[in-house]
């Protein structure tokens, strides 16, 4: 947009709140609090648990921008999604959980 370049020449910083993503959510880059190897691992197996399940990605096809959200709307309301066992916070928990049962049994 005409603010965002304005923003970039001027080399103000835009905050990532304003950004709105357009597309499938499950193939943003790694996160800060994500491991990056294994944010690839499961995108991989969600993409391949998905196809299996006949689950098309949300993602439209088209052109131009408007066929493409239109298409999106119309895409998959739910797919299995197992990228949240690459963040890191879900790692120590399940790590804790492990040792705890561990120390149990």
């Amino acid at each position: 947009t005409d603010k965002g370049r304005e923003e970039v020449l001027r080399g103000s910083r835009i905050d990532p709140e304003e950004i709105i993503f357009v597309g499938d959510r499950m193939l943003l880059p790694a996160g800060e609090w994500e491991s990056a190897v294994l944010v690839d691992f499961w995108v991989w197996i969600s993409m391949l648990i998905n196809g299996k399940l006949g689950l098309k990605s949300p993602e439209g096809e088209g052109e131009t921008w408007k066929e493409r959200v239109e298409g999106m709307e119309r895409g998959a309301k739910w797919r299995v999604d197992l990228r949240f066992m690459a963040d890191w916070r879900n790692l120590g928990f399940g790590f804790v959980l492990w040792m705890l049962a561990k120390s149990i049994f």
